[in-house]
């Protein structure tokens, strides 16, 4: 199985094949090559920017040469036995697929593993990464409470965190309340 993924995926293949070879699980089935398809051209024009303005830019490096760790740290992510799990206690399996072969052509670990980790840590819900993708994003607009307390009324979101609650709708007028019946059992 694991030289049908090198060959379905291209480049990461071999990556992934060398981890397949070396830890078996989800990286040896049929899931990791299916997964691999997600990694599409929204995702590589994501990663190629973040790269642009990464402090781990290499200067003699395109963008190119790093993407299998990218491609790595993204698959990663979607590993459902790294849930829960920090990069570092993933690392050594993700560096297992990192061959001579590999290294020749794509740098050392200690290069390639920023950006590994970067791909694995981020977030990757469609509204976060649109933001970034866009410019937009700020710490409010990706982050999962918007707090109202401090805006004008007609600057605040509906549905938001407004500290003490009154009873008006977002639109002023009186909301209707519902109280029921709660079960002690």
């Amino acid at each position: 199985m694991a030289d049908e993924i090198t060959d379905k995926i291209g480049p990461i293949g071999t990556i992934v094949g060398g981890i397949a070879r070396a830890v078996g699980g989800w990286w040896a089935g049929r899931s990791v090559a299916d997964a691999s398809e997600s990694y599409a051209e929204e995702e590589d024009s994501y990663y190629r920017d973040r790269y642009a303005g990464s402090p781990h830019q290499l200067a003699d490096r395109r963008y190119e040469v790093v993407r299998p760790a990218y491609q790595l740290g993204h698959l990663a992510h979607l590993n459902p036995d790294y849930a829960g799990r920090d990069f570092d206690s993933i690392e050594q399996e993700l560096r297992a697929g990192w061959s001579d072969q590999v290294r020749s052509r794509h740098g050392d670990w200690g290069q390639a593993r920023e950006y590994a980790r970067e791909a694995y840590t981020q977030n990757f819900s469609v509204a976060s990464r649109e933001a970034v993708l866009q410019g937009r994003a700020s710490a409010e607009s990706l982050s999962d409470k918007v707090d109202n307390t401090a805006r004008a009324r007609s600057a605040k979101v509906a549905g938001a965190f407004d500290g003490d609650r009154d009873d008006k709708g977002d639109d002023g007028n009186a909301e209707a309340r519902l109280s029921l019946p709660v079960s002690r059992r």
